[in-house]
This record gives C-alpha cells, structure tokens and sequence, in this order.
C-alpha cells in the first residue's frame, strides 16, 4: 500500500490531469445530455516534487485494453526465392470470445448512413510523397510492396511476384491499378522511384522515416521495364518483405512518379505532391488539413479490396475526455482511447478492434555509441567525436578511455568506465517499479518489459532477464560506481525526455522514482520531428529519454532485430545507442535460414542486453480503437507490428 501511495504522489501531475478531464467530460456530456457522470476524488497522501517542463499535445499516454502477443511463422528467405505467381488476399480474423454483452444503451450513431468518423489522437501532416515522411498507408490512401494477412502470411499488395538471385530482388509488379484522379496506370518505373525517393544512399535529402534502414538494406532500385524492378541488396535482411516493404512494418508507399515529372520533376513538385496526396489506396483524399482533419472516399471498384462504405472522416481531438465524449453522444463511430476509458466502455458494450499492434516503451540511455567500425561497409568511425563523449555522462561508457577528449578522474578503484556506467544504467533500470506502474498507470493491462527488442510473452524469453525492483540495490549500485549522495542528498543531476505521445504520464512516474534514489531529473517533452529526431539521425543524442523506437510486440524472436541501435542506419534514424554485438549478430541472424540457429543468435543478443542495459524496458503497449457496434459490425484489421491504432480501414465492415 505504501508503494501504492508513493508512485501517486510521484506522478500528482498525472492525478490532476485525470480530474481535469473527468470534470471536462461531465460539462461536454451534460452539454449533450442524457449521460451521468460520477466524479471520483483521488486524495494525494504524498507529494514528491518533479521538476516538468512540458511543451504537451496530449495529457495523457494511448494505452489499450488488451495485450495479443503473435508469433508469426517466417522463413523469409525462403519465401522470397519462390516465384509465386498467383495472390488471394486472405484475412483471417483473430479474435477472443467474450460473453454476449447489452447493447441496448449504446449511443445512436449520428452520422449519416455509409460514412464513417473517428477520433484520432494525432491525424499529422499530410505528405503524398516518401522523402517528406509520408505515413498515409494507416488511412488506406496508399499501398505497400507487400502486406501481411493473419496469421502471418506476406503476400503481395501491389507486387504480383518476386524471386531473389544472388544479391539481386526481381520484383514484378500486378498491372492495372490505377492512380487516383485519373493519374494512370501504376507500373515498375513508380515502384523503383518511389524506393529510390525514399533510401538515403539514393536521395540524401529524404526524411523518410525509413531512409536509414533502407540505406542499410538496398544499395540501388531500376526498373528494368515497365513491369520489372530489380533492386541491390547491401545487407541481406530476412525481413526484406515481411517487414521493410510491408505495410504491417517499416514501408515506403506508392506515388505516382508521373505526378512528379509532369509538375517539373524538381522542388517545386515535392511541394505540389506533398499538398495533394495523389496513390492507389482503397480510398482517395476529398481534403487533408494537416493536424486537424482528414477526409477520404471510397475507391469503387479498388484493385484489391473496395471498401463497403462510402467516406471515412479521422478528426484530430488531442482531448482524451473529449474523445471519449464525442463516442458517448455518438458524434464518432469509434475513438482512440485511453486504456481506463476503454475498458470502462467495453464494460458497456462497446466493442475492440485491433491489428495486434503496439511498442515498448523503454527507458533508452542516449549517447553509447560504441561502434568504430561500420559492418556492412567497413567505414571507420570516430564516435568519440560524438556529443556523448564530450563530456563523462554518468549512463556513459567509452571503451576507448584513452581517445575519449574528457579526463575520467571519478571512477572507483578496480572499476572502470564501461563498469561504472553499467552499474549506473542498472541502478536505473532496478529503481522503478514496473508492476506498479502497469498497475497504476496502465490499470492492470500493460505487459511489464525488462530488456530491450525481447518482450516476456515470447516464448523464447527466459525469466533470468527480467528486471527486479530493488531500489535499495540501485543505491548500493550507484554508492558503488562512485555516485554517492552529496549534503542534499543528490548524486547527480540529468534531463528525462520524451515527446508527445510516447509516454508523458510514465516519464513523470520514472523521474519520481530516480528522485528516491538521489537522481535529481529534469522531466521534458520535447517535438518530435523538429527538435528530438535530428538529433537520433546525426547521433547527437546524449539524453535519457523514452521511446518505442520499432521494438514492437509480436515480432517473432528469430527475426533479426535492431539495426536501429547500431551504426547500420547511419544517416537515417537511430535509437540513441550503437552497440557492436548487436550490429553482429543482426548480420549474422540475415546469413541464416534456419530459424533454431537465428534463435540462438538472438538468445546470445537478449543475454547481453541484460548485461549491458543499455535500454530498460517499460512496458509493451498495444493499440486499437473501440468502436461503436452500432456502427461498425465487425473489423478485421490486417495484421500489423507497427503502432499505429488502425490497419486496413477498407475492410470494415458497416452495422447499417
């Protein structure tokens, strides 16, 4: 009970947005009518000041009802050096029976027979082509090389056949799908310009959120003609179309390469395609207000899959009582909630859909860069020059003490740098409690995580790597590398970070916790894509913050993982962090087709991890929408790894 009370004094500022927006829903409610609500008092017994700067769009974290861990079965390689000349799409629903629950008090849809409105967190800015960090594929605008049906199987979305030879990719493409707006016909030529907009080795400029990793993956993309792409691989990744191409993962999506050359083929027509959003998704845009509202039709007639309704509207209500407000009056059809309210209104009838989706949140300690050579191509690096080391950060380590330009003078006999960081970073990594927080923050239904890409529902993972909560060893830790309490109490001092969105409630409960063990933190939130991002793309990184950063639930064990947290995505994204082993391993785990032996790989990869912490797991957050069934008879979302709350919007399936 004790520990109960502590982390709600820890986290007061999140107690007090809660009653915000519970008095905000009772004035939105009664201004509607019809509805009681019941204000509940939370009395703080406790306060632990904690220092926030917040620059927030959004009160409080996205959190989901339920955890659904998939395994999914993959020998990529081997799937990919098949020809395969015939694709069925197939979705095959997931989901769990529950006992039959009243529906006779939901809310009367209020939007017109066909159409169909949500409430989104964030609908973000618009952009119709690659290298400006297009993300329209969660809105069904555009398609994907590849997608993946439950339970698991890659098939080709706009790719009819592919086949691997060598370090070559042959991919065919299907014919007669057409752009929106009368554009034409998509072919090969759209395929490798859209790839080649999209990797940093073949455009520099592009912000792409996948410009790294394809940089890592694929050297150069032609089209041989008008049907064929080939492509050079640089890194062979087993992944290549369940993963990097696919729309459940890390994709580029499908412009018209024709729109670019017929508007002047230079910067004037990146702007005019970042304005109109010309694909061939199963819905086309009717008008895109960046960070406010989207509003997309059906495509009759689709290629693939014509939607059963006729328009889909996402507004952006960054309110998370407004939200929930808006599906209560039946202004929306569905919403993204928040974990309490959505399981509260799954008590009432409402009903869950879910592509399986989420991401860790962990704790990453930025600045460790600790690979001097890059892997794949042999380039020496120089990451002592990197802001991490300009000066002896506590989280830390140089492995190479001799060219780090600082003067260590504060570690203890027999311990040296790269021990006393290790000790640091797991003091850290012991001193919050995740139970507590799962139960506090995530009302239960949260998965605790511990280490870093290996989440504990894989049947793989071994209990040996979980975290334990031991604040008293975290400060006998920190005593031990040479961090003990000064007159005040304090060891050291650092900012805690995180952007909107990806965990301002758990950022504040953390900093609490850190400030028991003497760790004065500065709590955070910065904008993302202006000021976190360019500093995780040019590694000068050097803060301890929290993000999801693509280590999401479900990937399978035996898949090869963490590029991100290596120097195999230079130029692009990265995870604050480059660790050799992990770079290695990744590497090696592509040169296998067995996936006992790319196990093993990432068995060994897990072990260290838990050795090195150089990230700390949080907890692994699922997302999904709660829907009106009213509204929506069923939806069977596309499988999905990436963390967006809606995949495959084309196969609702309307309830009038």
């Amino acid at each position: 009970m004790r520990n109960k009370n502590m982390l709600k004094s820890l986290i007061k500022a999140k107690t007090i947005l809660t009653l915000a927006m519970v008095a905000t829903l009772a004035m939105v409610l009664q201004a509607c009518g019809g509805t009681e609500i019941v204000e509940v008092e939370k009395i703080i017994t406790k306060e632990v000041p904690v220092e926030v700067e917040k620059i927030v769009k959004e009160e409080v974290i996205v959190e989901v009802e339920k955890i659904v861990t998939k395994e999914v079965p993959v020998e990529v390689e081997k799937i990919v050096k098949e020809t395969i000349t015939k694709v069925v799409e197939k979705v095959v629903v997931a989901t769990a029976s529950a006992a039959p629950v009243d529906t006779s008090n939901l809310p009367a849809p209020k939007g017109k027979s066909g159409v169909m409105t949500f409430a989104m967190i964030d609908v973000g800015k618009g952009a119709g082509i690659n290298s400006a960090g297009s993300m329209n594929y969660k809105w069904g605008i555009t398609e994907t090389p590849f997608m993946t049906n439950m339970p698991g199987d890659v098939v080709g979305m706009v790719v009819d056949t592919w086949e691997k030879t060598g370090d070559k990719l042959l991919l065919k493409v299907k014919k007669g799908i057409q752009f929106h707006d009368g554009w034409g016909e998509f072919d090969a030529y759209d395929l490798a310009w859209n790839l080649d907009d999209t990797n940093t080795n073949t455009n520099e400029d592009s912000i792409s959120y996948n410009a790294g990793d394809y940089g890592a993956l694929f050297t150069s993309h032609k089209a041989i003609d008008a049907e064929t792409v080939e492509i050079t691989v640089n890194t062979w990744d087993v992944r290549w179309a369940a993963n990097q191409l696919n729309n459940q993962g890390q994709t580029m999506e499908i412009y018209s390469k024709k729109v670019f050359d017929d508007k002047g083929g230079d910067a004037a027509a990146e702007q005019w395609m970042i304005e109109n959003i010309i694909a061939t998704g199963p819905f086309q845009v009717v008008e895109y207000k960046d960070e406010e509202k989207i509003v997309v039709d059906a495509v009759k007639n689709h290629h693939r899959h014509s939607p059963l309704i006729d328009q889909m509207i996402y507004l952006e209500v960054p309110e998370a009582a407004a939200r929930k407000a808006m599906l209560l009056t039946g202004e929306v059809d569905g919403a993204d909630l928040i974990l309490p309210d959505r399981k509260e209104l799954q008590a009432e009838g409402f009903s869950w859909a879910s592509a399986n989706s989420g991401k860790e949140q962990v704790v990453i300690f930025g600045g460790n860069y600790w690979e001097d050579t890059r892997l794949d191509t042999g380039e020496a690096l120089t990451p002592w020059e990197l802001d991490g080391f300009k000066e002896d950060l506590p989280w830390v380590g140089c492995p190479w003490e001799d060219k780090c330009p600082y003067t260590d003078t504060n570690n203890p006999a027999g311990i040296d740098d790269m021990e006393q960081a290790r000790l640091v970073r797991w003091a850290m990594a012991m001193a919050y409690d995740r139970d507590l927080i799962n139960e506090t923050i995530f009302a239960g239904q949260a998965m605790p995580d511990h280490i870093s890409m290996f989440i504990p529902s894989l049947p793989e993972f071994k209990d040996e790597w979980k975290v334990p909560y031991d604040p008293a060893k975290a400060e006998e830790y920190l005593d031990q590398a040479g961090y003990p309490r000064d007159g005040d109490g304090i060891r050291f001092e650092h900012k805690f970070i995180t952007m909107a969105g990806f965990g301002e409630e758990i950022l504040q409960g953390i900093a609490g916790f850190w400030e028991e063990i003497g760790i004065k933190t500065e709590s955070q939130i910065l904008d993302y894509r202006g000021v976190f991002r360019p500093t995780v793309v040019d590694r000068s990184n050097t803060l301890v913050y929290i993000q999801g950063c693509r280590h999401h639930n479900g990937l399978p064990f035996d898949w090869p993982r963490g590029p991100q947290n290596t120097a195999l995505t230079r130029g692009g994204f990265g995870c604050g962090i480059e660790m050799p082993w992990i770079a290695e391993a990744f590497l090696a785990a592509n040169e296998q087709e067995d996936a006992a032996a790319r196990i093993e790989i990432n068995t060994g990869v897990a072990e260290k991890m838990h050795h090195w912490m150089p990230q700390s797991g949080i907890a692994v957050v699922p997302n999904g929408m709660i829907v009106n069934p009213l509204s929506i008879k069923e939806w069977p979302m596309r499988d999905g790894f990436e963390s967006s709350p809606i995949q495959g919007p084309e196969l609702l399936v309307p309830a009038r």
